[in-house]
């Protein structure tokens, strides 16, 4: 990219950051995902394009709000993935709520992919998305599906259907401490089990109904990663988790930074769920169990 253009982009970029802020100045109304990340383009902008930067990575906002739908307050996420190009080209937007249904969720969506496309080039959006959204939510989501009766169905559909996936998720990875919660928040929301383990690398694991885990692989790859695969996708006709709840999990860090989790105490943590075999599957090599343990058995 020419350096000139990545600059005057970047810059737009922190400029459309700062109005959100000023126009939602709320307690995490609008959230940076990546602090240092945004730190790292602040200043690259202030030197003029005096320092490094890595072209491949991404400005990650959040805007959390509350619209009134059908006489309803319903809290909504609508989070906007930027490269350098952008404006140049447009961001990935995706609007979430727990409160609504899978499939007024997706209307919503599709809805706001097509407002999107009406975006003139070089234009930034992220405003005028949220006030599309304030505006125009309510004539987009039924009326006659309620909340309750969409959860009703939802619930209806997830007891008929009987395939269980559980999906191993590796990434270069994981600190960022909003990424973290939204790893774990919405496994929760979406009712899957299974853990997180931050530090480098990052480790994701989900179970439950294949077509939730299509959904949170769709959230999640569209953060700010360096990197991120699905190292292995089980599917089976019947549920079998193996996880109580979604948490995050931490054990011993060693490494120049202390960011590295000890891998003998994750294999643990695997052989005490059933998952021993995950190990290869994420690392290639057999996983062996720690000397303290294995002092213990002997």
């Amino acid at each position: 990219m020419d350096p000139l253009e990545r600059l005057t982009n970047l810059e737009l970029q922190i400029s459309e950051y700062e109005l959100l802020k000023s126009m939602y100045p709320g307690d995490k109304e609008v959230e940076v995902e990546d602090v240092q990340y945004f730190s790292m383009i602040t200043a690259y902008v202030e030197s003029n394009g005096q320092i490094d930067i890595d072209d491949s990575a991404k400005l990650c906002i959040q805007m959390n709000m509350e619209i009134e739908i059908w006489s309803r307050a319903v809290p909504l996420t609508i989070t906007a993935t930027m490269p350098h190009q952008y404006p140049a080209v447009l961001p990935h937007i995706h609007i979430r709520s727990n409160q609504l249904s899978r499939i007024q969720e997706t209307k919503l969506n599709e809805h706001l992919a097509e407002y999107l496309s009406t975006i003139d080039e070089g234009e930034t959006c992220l405003f005028q998305v949220s006030e599309w959204v304030k505006e125009t939510a309510e004539s987009i989501v039924p009326q006659e599906t309620t909340v309750e009766s969409s959860t009703t169905d939802d619930q209806e559909k997830k007891n008929k259907c009987c395939t269980f996936c559980r999906m191993w998720i590796y990434s270069h990875h994981i600190y960022n401490k909003i990424k973290r919660r939204n790893i774990v928040e919405w496994a929760k929301e979406l009712g899957m089990t299974g853990f997180c383990m931050p530090g480098k690398p990052g480790i994701i694991c989900v179970e439950g109904l294949q077509e939730n885990c299509d959904d949170y692989w769709q959230r999640v790859k569209h953060l700010n990663w360096r990197s991120i695969e699905i190292r292995e996708k089980e599917t089976m006709k019947e549920g079998g988790n193996r996880f109580k709840g979604m948490r995050q999990v931490n054990f011993e860090t060693h490494g120049k930074r202390d960011n590295h989790m000890d891998m003998g105490q994750l294999f643990a943590y695997l052989t005490e769920n059933q998952s021993a075999y995950a190990f290869k599957l994420l690392f290639g090599v057999e996983g062996t169990l720690p000397k303290s343990m294995t002092a213990t058995n002997s």
